[in-house]
């Protein structure tokens, strides 16, 4: 259920117009996940992060981003590109910045998260929900050129979950990357 909500939600949040109905996705997931009982709220969040499990998280959105847009930075070198303009600050953070690190998160290394660790191991829980994230991205065109940067970034937003065993430093770091995607 998580994955496939994932996957629909992609196609909706990349652009501002598509809060809405992610936030309402997200509510009807966590309404369906409140009927059926599965998997706890706690068992998706994790346990409570420290000041340092937020630091790590902040670190991981940093080099994330970095990751990312020297990644991208050589893409467009390639082919002088440049970036596309942004009609509102404001719903562009809103929706990038809150909204799309909130849904992605509590999906892929909230509730996918979970499902994958009890059948899987911690490793392979990685793996997959790695893949996963860098799927939903690629959805929206661009795969293949979106998905390395995004899949190395899964790696290492899932290694804060193992790390932390919390999902608000994920949730963080995720903020912090497309946060400095934004205003770089």
């Amino acid at each position: 259920m998580g994955v496939v909500a994932a996957l629909l939600s992609s196609l909706q949040i990349e652009s501002a117009n598509g809060v809405v109905p992610s936030l309402l996705m997200l509510a009807a997931g966590g309404l369906a996940l409140g009927i059926l009982s599965w998997p706890k709220p706690s068992r998706i969040f994790g346990s409570r992060p420290t000041l340092m499990d937020l630091g790590i998280g902040g670190i991981a959105g940093l080099l994330t981003f970095a990751i990312a847009w020297l990644y991208v930075l050589g893409l467009m070198s390639l082919q002088d590109a440049d970036p596309e303009e942004v009609e509102s600050l404001a719903r562009v953070w809103w929706s990038v910045v809150v909204v799309a690190p909130l849904v992605e998160e509590f999906l892929i290394r909230g509730v996918a998260w979970e499902a994958l660790i009890r059948i899987r191991t911690p490793k392979s829980t990685l793996l997959v929900s790695s893949i996963l994230f860098a799927m939903i991205h690629g959805l929206n065109g661009g795969f293949w050129l979106e998905y390395p940067h995004r899949f190395a970034g899964g790696l290492l937003i899932g290694l804060v979950r193992l790390k932390t065993g919390s999902l608000l430093p994920c949730i963080f770091a995720h903020m912090v990357w497309n946060a400095l995607a934004v205003f770089l």
